[in-house]
C-alpha cells in the first residue's frame, strides 16, 4: 500500500493520497511487534486463531487474563528465568510483554528485558507467569471496562458513528475529487 502511495504521488508530482503513518513505540524497539500465540510461540497472537487461550482479548477477564498466562505454553528447560529467543520461545514471549507493559506503565524505555530476567532471577517459571498474567490483567482492566461501559451505550456510540461517517464521507470525497483531478477525470 506503501509502494503504490508513493508511486503515484512522485508520478503525479503531487501529494494525492496521504501516506499512512505507521504508530510504533518511539524507542525503536520491537517488543511490541513480536508477541506471539500462548499456544504456540512459532506463530504471531491472533484473534483468528481457533483456541481462545491463544490470545489475550480486550474484554478478557482478570481470571481468565491469569489463567490464560499461567498455561501458556513455555518449556521445561530448568526453573532459572531465562531469555533465549530460539529454546524459549513461549518464556521468551512472555518476558517481552512484561517488559513493554512496564516500560508503558512507568513511561521508562529503559527498562530491558535483562532487568526483569534479574529481577526474577531466584525465582521459578510458574511465579513469573502468574506475576506477568497479574502486570498484564491489570494493565488492561480499564481499557476493558471501557470497552464493556461503551457497549451499554448504544445510542451514543450510534450517533457517534453516524457524526463520523459523515465527516468520513466529506474527506473521502475530497480525495476522490483531487485524484479524479489529477488523472484527468471529470469530478
Amino acid at each position: 500500500m506503501l509502494l503504490k502511495v508513493d508511486r503515484i504521488n512522485s508520478f503525479y508530482g503531487k501529494d494525492i493520497f496521504v501516506k499512512p503513518e505507521v504508530y510504533i513505540s518511539d524507542n525503536g524497539n520491537d517488543l511490541c511487534s513480536k508477541v506471539m500465540s500462548l499456544r504456540n510461540a512459532d506463530n504471531k497472537m491472533s484473534k483468528s486463531e481457533p483456541s481462545h487461550m491463544s490470545r489475550i482479548d480486550l474484554t478478557d477477564s482478570t481470571d481468565d487474563i491469569i489463567k490464560k498466562i499461567k498455561k501458556s505454553v513455555t518449556d521445561s528447560e530448568g526453573i532459572d528465568l531465562t531469555y533465549d529467543e530460539e529454546k524459549r520461545k513461549g518464556l521468551s514471549n512472555l518476558i517481552r510483554m512484561y517488559v513493554a507493559i512496564k516500560q508503558e506503565q512507568e513511561q521508562n524505555d529503559g527498562i530491558t528485558v535483562d532487568d526483569v530476567v534479574k529481577q526474577f532471577e531466584n525465582q521459578s517459571t510458574e511465579y513469573f507467569k502468574s506475576e506477568c498474567g497479574e502486570l498484564l490483567a491489570s494493565y488492561l482492566k480499564p481499557i476493558r471496562e471501557e470497552i464493556l461501559r461503551l457497549r451499554k451505550e448504544k445510542k451514543y456510540i450510534n450517533q457517534l458513528l453516524k457524526n463520523n461517517a459523515s465527516e468520513a464521507q466529506e474527506i473521502a470525497q475530497q480525495t476522490v475529487n483531487r485524484a479524479k483531478k489529477a488523472f484527468g477525470l471529470p469530478c
